[in-house]
């Protein structure tokens, strides 16, 4: 981890839980759309990135417990971060010899009960509540 890195509360919607349960991840036709639940909730909260995203990955707790630890996030408030300065914004770039330009890439870490889900997108998502 970048002692440099410097992690922001992202606030696209307002939730009336900080505690999200992952869903699904659709990567196709209309590009990538998240889907998480909350508790005693009818709806899903949807984050559709389109085709703006570049790059997603996905960690389980157990495989992440350092990063949650290293960027606080347990201590944080609400479950979706901006990750400044990010190494894995850095490496996605120097992989594709700059074609890929850093400069035009957000990082997004959606810190879900289960893991962590780290999005590198040209934009931010439209972010919105769809029924079951």
């Amino acid at each position: 981890m970048n002692k440099n890195n410097v992690l922001e509360n992202w606030s696209p919607i307002d939730l009336q839980s900080k505690s999200l349960y992952f869903v699904s991840l659709l990567n196709g036709q209309d590009g990538l759309q998240i889907h998480f639940e909350m508790e005693d909730f009818d709806s899903f909260v949807v984050l559709d990135f389109g085709y703006h995203a570049i790059y997603f990955q996905s960690q389980d707790e157990n495989g992440s417990l350092r990063i949650i630890d290293e960027l606080g996030l347990r201590s944080m408030d609400g479950p979706f971060y901006i990750l400044n300065n990010s190494n894995l914004i850095n490496m996605v770039s120097h992989n594709s010899y700059g074609f890929i330009e850093k400069e035009r890439l957000i990082h997004f870490i959606l810190f879900h009960t289960d893991g962590l889900l780290d999005i590198l997108s040209s934009k931010e998502p439209k972010v919105y509540f769809k029924s079951f």
